[in-house]
């Protein structure tokens, strides 16, 4: 049913709902189900049926009503985060079962679209230590595109230290130690702390999202092979559109001049 998508989506893919292996190799076939008839829709699934299935579902999926999936908010309350990652506090059940949804995503070639973080997905290709971790710029832009204004924040540190810092500071779990003011103390600190708030805090929940993805189908060798690019154009898909592109998705009547004509009128016109 539309209304519980996201909750219908888990239990097929959850041992709850009888999963086996071989519904991931199976052909998708979407049927909704009407919440004032409780029957059947009308229409069968070309194909379009299961796109709309799977992009209310990681729409829907991260929203805070369900606890699975956390962002940050900015001073007027608004999300500030581009992508989300798993909450610490998320059903190890769920996530596995959203891990399987995702590998059914990759093996038929469906984008997700917004929503789910960059560093979701180096995790599931197993390559977030060496693509992330290795150097303390590319744990920042990991970290920016969950936390922006942090990711500022420590990256102005980079540039000028300052004193009188300690190590706790970036990594609440990490003892007190005072850092000199030093662009290397510095590096180790932010090192620290995007490891702290991409992987550390929520790692049970991302192991079990990754449980769930390689569990029929192991695809960390080839997710890992791709750039960290190549890798979130593949998963989210292409989430922007250049006016050429958005062109042509129209049809403009064959008239002379109307091509020009209707495109300035729809402001799409240089």
């Amino acid at each position: 049913q539309r209304r519980q998508i996201c909750a219908d989506v888990i239990r097929h893919f959850s041992s709850a709902g009888n999963y086996a292996k071989t519904k991931l190799w199976s052909p998708t076939a979407v049927t909704f189900i009407s919440a004032n008839t409780n029957l059947p829709e009308d229409g069968d699934d070309q194909g379009g049926l299961t796109v709309e299935m799977y992009t209310s579902f990681f729409r829907e999926v991260v929203l805070p009503d369900f606890g699975l999936f956390e962002g940050v908010l900015d001073a007027d309350g608004y999300s500030a985060s581009i992508g989300l990652l798993p909450s610490p506090k998320a059903e190890e059940s769920s996530m596995v079962a959203i891990g399987r949804v995702l590998c059914k995503c990759v093996l038929e070639e469906m984008p997700i679209g917004r929503g789910l973080g960059q560093f979701v997905f180096d995790f599931l290709a197993d390559a977030h230590e060496r693509r992330v971790f290795s150097d303390v710029r590319l744990a920042l832009s990991a970290l920016a595109d969950f936390d922006p204004d942090l990711a500022q924040r420590w990256a102005q540190l980079l540039v000028e230290p300052a004193p009188f810092l300690t190590l706790d500071y970036f990594d609440p779990n990490a003892d007190g130690e005072e850092l000199d003011a030093t662009t290397t103390d510095m590096e180790r600190a932010v090192l620290a702390g995007c490891r702290s708030k991409l992987l550390t805090c929520r790692e049970a929940s991302l192991r079990a999202l990754r449980a769930g993805f390689i569990e029929t189908v192991d695809l960390q060798v080839q997710l890992g092979a791709l750039t960290a690019a190549e890798l979130l154009r593949m998963m989210r898909g292409n989430t922007e559109l250049s006016r050429d592109e958005l062109l042509k998705c129209f049809q403009w009547p064959d008239l002379p001049g109307a091509t020009v004509g209707m495109q300035e009128h729809a402001g799409f016109a240089q």
